[in-house]
């Protein structure tokens, strides 16, 4: 009977052996599946948090090289710039050099055409009878016709044809 006990005995631990694996199996598939689903969404949050800041570098090295070439079009664009106000204050400077020597050209060809008349005048309209005053006028009239432009010398000349001191 000791032996039937005992076999009976161990029968019992056996079975119990087997409901407390059963049961401690069973509570750990289900303590497993329970820590599923909080484990997944928790990978899914780092798979997604590395993607969004991988993302987010992504975009700032796109914004970066966006902000560099657009400031290098900028650069390039203010150089032009800055290039054609230079030419344009350029052309600028040499239009009013230009028109300061014409009007100082002007005025040199005036003064000269005043200054002959005057001597015509006091001189009975000839500029050779009296040495001095020839030699005063020749001197004015190539000092003149080295300092104006062709156009001008043209004037002087005929000047002195129609005075007839040619």
């Amino acid at each position: 009977m000791a032996t039937q006990e005992q076999a009976t005995q161990t029968n019992q631990h056996r079975r119990q052996y087997r409901r407390c694996q059963c049961l401690a199996a069973k509570d750990a598939l289900q303590w497993i599946s329970s820590l599923i689903i909080p484990l997944v969404l928790g990978i899914f949050t780092i798979v997604i948090t590395f993607h969004q800041q991988k993302m987010i570098r992504e975009q700032r090295l796109e914004d970066l090289n966006e902000s560099r070439y657009q400031r290098l079009e900028d650069l390039n664009e203010l150089r032009e710039q800055r290039q054609v106000e230079e030419e344009t204050a350029n052309r600028s400077n040499e239009f009013q050099r230009q028109l300061t020597t014409e009007r100082y050209r002007d005025e040199l060809l005036v003064a000269y055409i005043n200054d002959m008349a005057t001597l015509l005048e006091k001189r009975n309209g000839s500029l050779t009878a009296d040495e001095v005053t020839a030699t005063v006028a020749r001197a004015k009239t190539l000092t003149i016709l080295r300092q104006l432009d062709t156009q001008r010398n043209i004037q002087i000349v005929r000047f002195l044809y129609e005075a007839k001191q040619l």
